[in-house]
């Protein structure tokens, strides 16, 4: 099913999202917390989401957003203003950071292949289906679904501070951008009834603000899928059984730890 919601009401269902299922790459336990606990958002977090916004959302940027040029939340007039911005229903941003933002727009859109991608299409939709194996029900909602030269494209826009092909390689293992592709390709294909190709816009944070568009290959895909369904299945037995372990695992295991092995052969 595809729907036209907010944000809001897309991260209150009760279908499972790839950020969620990601906690269960550390434990059972970490999953349970997040889920039963709001996400404190940082600064680095609700940056990136104003530049979503900009980019993908313009009139939803300017109806909730202002920009007000003397905001330093480090000092006390800074903290009133934008105590008294958010008063009035609006979210403050600095002016230095708005100049950021339009920065690595500008970036993004000077990227012929970034730019066919994201004029046109549509933008943050919210897809939800049920996986077949588990019965859990999912939900994803990506930056982007466009058609390209007769081909179906998932777009996912990405900030980083390193845009670099094999730096942003292990951007996507560490945050578990492999996991998104597989989830995001498989949700969309099983709603939409064709398959999908998943595609990156990365943009550095720092001048220049490096633009890279990079298609996430067969590998990818493949180990996020296994990932995913590693994650499913855990999450179904942690549900049925109750069993919310951390690191010494279900059966409460001693773990053993050691030196690595090339410290460790110096005293063998």
């Amino acid at each position: 099913m595809k729907k036209q919601m907010s944000a809001e009401d897309y991260r209150n269902d009760e279908a499972f999202s790839r950020s969620q299922l990601f906690k269960l790459s550390k434990s059972p336990a970490h999953f349970k917390y997040a889920l039963e606990n709001s996400e404190v958002e940082t600064p680095a977090l609700a940056f990136g989401t104003a530049f979503h916004a900009y980019v993908l959302e313009k009139d939803k940027f300017d109806s909730e957003y202002i920009v007000a040029p003397k905001l330093d939340r480090r000092t006390k007039e800074g903290k009133a203003l934008a105590a008294q911005i958010e008063a009035s229903g609006k979210i403050p941003i600095s002016e230095d950071a708005f100049a950021q933002i339009q920065a690595m727009a500008e970036s993004v859109m000077s990227n012929k292949y970034a730019a066919a991608l994201l004029n046109g299409g549509e933008h943050e939709k919210s897809y939800f289906w049920t996986d077949k194996l588990t019965g859990l029900k999912l939900k994803c909602r990506p930056d982007c679904r466009t058609d390209l030269r007769s081909t179906s494209v998932i777009v996912d826009l990405k900030t980083t501070e390193n845009a670099d092909t094999d730096s942003f390689m292990h951007s996507c293992i560490k945050y578990g951008y492999d996991l998104q592709a597989a989830m995001y390709t498989k949700g969309v294909s099983e709603v939409e009834g064709k398959q999908h190709r998943f595609v990156f816009i990365a943009v550095e944070k720092s001048p220049p603000y490096a633009c890279n568009v990079l298609e996430a290959d067969d590998f990818i895909i493949q180990k996020g899928t296994k990932d995913l369904n590693d994650y499913l299945y855990t999450l179904k037995e942690c549900l049925e059984t109750d069993n919310w372990y951390s690191y010494n695992g279900r059966n409460g295991d001693l773990n053993v730890i050691s030196l690595p092995g090339w410290l460790a052969r110096e005293y063998e």
